[in-house]
């Protein structure tokens, strides 16, 4: 067994000074690649320190710039909400204005229309279209208008409101978000090796979705700054134009209320004239009457003296046509008694003649006196009419303090409210 193992040929024995020199220079061969090990693994030690280091604070300057960056967006967007806030509360309380305005115009309008219909109440004679009823039609023509007016444009301010609350949902939604990206990155910029959620994240590579570049970032956000101020000019503008109209209106509806008040006045003043004057033709009627009636007494205490006269005359004369033979002559008394005859009935005549034109005249004056009357009655109901619409129109005036104890004349009840003009 061992002549089959051992090998067929003998090494030749080698020197010891060959030996020996193998040895150490395989050592120093190798103590030298291990030094070069050392210093490269030295070396790159050093490069990943420097370059981890380079990288975090590269990191967290860009870090920091992008907080600031949000910062200052947030600042910018939070004065946008401001403005949005304030025109909104602004134009939303010109718009309540505007409401409470239009709803006291409903009231004058109604107002109007029943002085119109009660002053349609006016008898025949005093059924005209004066300067009052050209007024109160006037009225009613500018009321509908400046409601027709105010309601396009409060339409207008109630569209308006809902595009800034659209745009203020998108201001406030990009602040929530600028708020948590920036809340991520201080998180990020404050976390190191120690933090506590610091670990192995096998998801952190995957690739976001719908991912934007950062000049398109920033262009939707100037979009949505550009179109915030917009709508900030837009409701200012457009709060202004409602204030000024609602300025303007109550303008020209005092303006024009003075003046159906005006108007209203001259005429009560024309029908207190017209009633004067009515009653002091009724009062020199009256006199009239009571001088005619007078006179016709009279003439007919004449007629019956012109017939006792006249009874005499013909008694006499009848009495001499009884004398005998040649003394029933025309001597001077016949033809004085026949002329006295003749003379009464010509008076009686008259005198029947002018008492039927007196009590022609009389009838005359007593048809007059009850057309005056009747005049009056209806002049009076005009009057009466006009100072129930003047009534009427002073629900638009302030009711009078009453002082305590209440007045009792004052009805208990509900007082209408002026309509207030803003």
């Amino acid at each position: 067994m061992t002549t089959k193992n051992k090998l067929p040929h003998e090494h030749p024995f080698p020197s010891w000074y060959h030996s020996l020199h193998a040895y150490s220079r395989a050592s120093e061969d190798l103590r030298r690649q291990a030094e070069k090990m050392r210093q490269r693994g030295r070396a790159i030690r050093i490069e990943t320190d420097a370059l981890t280091k380079f990288y975090q604070l590269d990191i967290n300057n860009r870090l920091r710039h992008r907080i600031n960056c949000n910062r200052e967006w947030l600042q910018i967007l939070g004065d946008l909400l401001r403005q949005i806030l304030e025109v909104t509360q602004a134009l939303g309380d010109t718009k309540i204005q505007a409401d409470q305005f239009i709803a006291d115009l409903g009231d004058a309008m109604t107002v109007n229309v029943e002085t119109l219909t009660h002053r349609d109440t006016r008898l025949d004679g005093d059924y005209v279209q004066d300067d009052v009823q050209e007024e109160l039609r006037r009225e009613a023509k500018l009321q509908n208008d400046v409601k027709s007016r105010l309601q396009f444009t409060i339409d207008d301010a109630v569209a308006h409101l809902q595009a800034l609350i659209a745009i203020r949902r998108e201001v406030e939604k990009a602040i929530r978000d600028k708020e948590e990206a920036k809340k991520i990155d201080l998180d990020v910029y404050n976390s190191n090796e120690k933090s506590a959620p610091v670990g192995f994240k096998p998801f952190c590579d995957r690739e976001t979705k719908n991912h934007l570049d950062l000049q398109v970032w920033e262009d939707l956000f100037r979009d949505l700054l550009s179109r915030g101020h917009e709508q900030v000019l837009k409701g200012l503008e457009l709060c202004e134009r409602l204030y000024d109209e609602l300025n303007k209106a109550a303008h020209r509806l005092e303006q024009k209320a003075k003046e159906v008040a005006q108007r209203l006045r001259r005429r009560i003043f024309e029908y207190n004239s017209a009633i004067r004057e009515l009653k002091f033709q009724h009062k020199q009627l009256e006199k009239t009457r009571s001088q005619l009636r007078f006179d016709i007494r009279e003439w007919q205490s004449a007629r019956e003296a012109k017939t006792a006269s006249y009874k005499l005359a013909q008694s006499r004369k009848e009495a001499r046509t009884f004398r005998p033979g040649i003394e029933n002559a025309a001597d001077a008394p016949y033809f004085g008694l026949r002329d006295e005859c003749d003379n009464l009935i010509e008076c009686m005549d008259g005198l029947d003649e002018q008492i039927m034109k007196g009590r022609e005249n009389l009838q005359l004056v007593e048809d007059r006196m009850g057309e005056v009357c009747e005049r009056i009655r209806v002049v009076n109901r005009s009057l009466t009419i006009d100072e129930t619409v003047m009534g009427m129109r002073k629900r638009l005036e302030v009711p009078q303090h009453i002082s305590r104890p209440a007045c009792p004349i004052v009805p208990a009840g509900i007082v209408r409210e002026r309509i207030k003009f803003h």
